[in-house]
């Protein structure tokens, strides 16, 4: 998906709009930019980051207001090659852990960011390994945070390429479900047995955990 110029919003509006709930016979969907599934915030380290997402909204002349209540989150909006988008950045964060809201088209976004200590959170990957015979198939785990507010991004190993597909969720938040198939052996692959892994890293950018696969 291709984003052009990026047009600030006046996100002091205070959703006359998100106040007063959503416009009878409009209907809102946000995502995670060029991802398809359920999506409620994500992390950004301490040093500051953004995050994009997609609203289809139906019909297509609904408004889509934005609005935050904290000072160190700006919503600016976007120009992808389809219906709308925003880019949520948070400034830099000098200090410990934080958390923050931005409400895009009636929908509220968390953003949880590292401090200077880290993320303060801790995970569980479950299960932590699968295997494949070499008719693939679709791996799945869960991850599991300490804090429902804490943002996680996942990242497949350079081993499992060729074999196995990217993550269904790149970035999430909370406990959450991420599902990713496994390929049926074939040629232009790296041999049986082969292993790969998907990572899991914290609004710092540590890796807290991992799920391993491998096929044979």
């Amino acid at each position: 998906m291709v984003r052009s110029s990026v047009v600030p919003i006046l996100a002091t509006v205070l959703l006359s709009g998100c106040g007063g709930g959503t416009p009878v016979n409009c209907t809102y969907t946000v995502q995670l930019a060029q991802h398809f599934g359920p999506f409620h915030g994500t992390g950004v380290p301490a040093g500051g980051g953004d995050f994009s997402v997609d609203v289809v909204a139906t019909p297509s002349t609904c408004p889509a207001p934005t609005y935050t209540p904290d000072s160190w989150i700006t919503i600016t909006q976007e120009v992808p090659d389809r219906g709308l988008g925003f880019r949520i950045t948070a400034a830099a964060n000098t200090g410990a852990r934080r958390t923050g809201t931005a409400y895009v088209a009636y929908q509220a976004l968390t953003v949880d960011q590292a401090g200077t200590g880290g993320s303060a959170c801790t995970f569980q990957i479950i299960p932590g390994s699968s295997s494949f015979a070499a008719a693939g198939g679709t791996a799945a785990f869960v991850v599991v945070p300490s804090d429902q507010r804490c943002g996680w991004a996942t990242e497949r190993s350079a081993s499992g390429e060729d074999w196995s597909d990217e993550p269904g969720i790149s970035r999430g938040l909370g406990t959450m479900g991420i599902t990713f198939n496994v390929r049926a052996a074939g040629a232009n692959q790296p041999p049986l047995p082969r292993q790969a892994e998907v990572r899991i890293k914290d609004s710092a950018g540590v890796n807290v955990g991992s799920h391993t696969y491998n096929q044979q």
